[in-house]
């Protein structure tokens, strides 16, 4: 081999690893903002939830995801070239998975909240008709109500003493707890600080409007499970049917499948079904 081939050789060689270490570094710059900006998002979702951690606690708990692709790919997959593609694409595929961890606790809070706010309401508006102000009635339910709802309340009460008003914490509230239930009572708590009124009553009526309410949606979950029970069976029974039919006699129903005819009667079944299931999804779904 020539000199000249050499130097070819060893000029392509360079430009190719010298081409593959600049995209590399471009995707290592990628992965870096990708995962920058999950690690906000999951801190955004931590901070709803009033969920504490320290800096290192909360790094790892938001990227725990790509740590769990690279840890993984290093160990399951041979070779250094398989071993480092397996950890970019795992971290970039995991990268969400912290995120979608806090927002799973956030809603299952949430929920946790809606199942106790009336009760809360409740307590409050016991403590506000034996004389007890609402600043009062908070620390009573901060004492005798469970989970996420105390916290919540406690929180209130901690901005307040912190220099804020009452009216602006419970605002804060209001925007971390994105419930009408807690809406409703942060709106006729500042109606009533800025107009004036009975607040034992307006209390009494909110806490009769949303337990009728809730006794309304808890009707309606009742019969919409019902619906779909009705509807899931509806839509697998024409497949049940045909299954028997063809264990019966195969050689009925194999035209289905032998000729163009029976595909488009397939097709045609399949549509049909679907739509039909579309529309009893929709006929079945009732929000108040």
């Amino acid at each position: 081999m020539s000199i000249g081939a050499v130097l070819v050789s060893l000029f392509s060689a360079g430009s190719v690893g010298l081409l593959f270490s600049l995209w590399l570094q471009e995707l290592a710059k990628f992965l870096r903002r990708q995962i920058e900006a999950e690690e906000a998002a999951c801190e955004v979702w931590l901070a709803k939830s009033l969920i504490e951690l320290k800096g290192a606690e909360k790094k790892l708990f938001c990227l725990c995801g790509p740590l769990l692709g690279i840890i993984l790919s290093f160990l399951l997959l041979p070779g250094v070239f398989w071993k480092i593609a397996g950890a970019l694409l795992s971290a970039l595929i995991l990268k969400r998975l912290g995120r979608r961890l806090a927002r799973r606790l956030y809603r299952r809070r949430i929920k946790e909240i809606q199942n106790v706010f009336v009760d809360t309401l409740g307590l409050v508006g016991n403590a506000l008709r034996s004389g007890l102000s609402l600043y009062q009635g908070f620390e009573m339910a901060v004492e005798q109500m469970p989970g996420p709802i105390a916290q919540e309340l406690n929180q209130v009460l901690s901005e307040n003493r912190l220099g804020q008003t009452l009216e602006a914490a419970l605002v804060n509230m209001k925007n971390r707890v994105p419930l009408k239930e807690v809406a409703s009572m942060v709106d006729s708590v500042l109606i009533l600080r800025e107009t004036g009124g009975n607040l034992v009553e307006t209390f009494e009526t909110l806490i009769n409007t949303l337990r009728e309410e809730q006794r309304v949606q808890d009707k309606i979950k009742t019969l919409t499970t019902q619906g779909l029970a009705q509807a899931v069976v509806i839509v697998l029974l024409p497949f049940g049917l045909g299954g028997a039919l063809y264990w019966v006699s195969p050689d009925y129903m194999s035209p289905l499948w032998s000729h163009w005819l029976g595909w488009i009667c397939i097709l045609l079944i399949l549509f049909l079904q679907g739509l039909g299931a579309f529309l009893m999804k929709k006929i079945i779904s009732i929000r108040i």
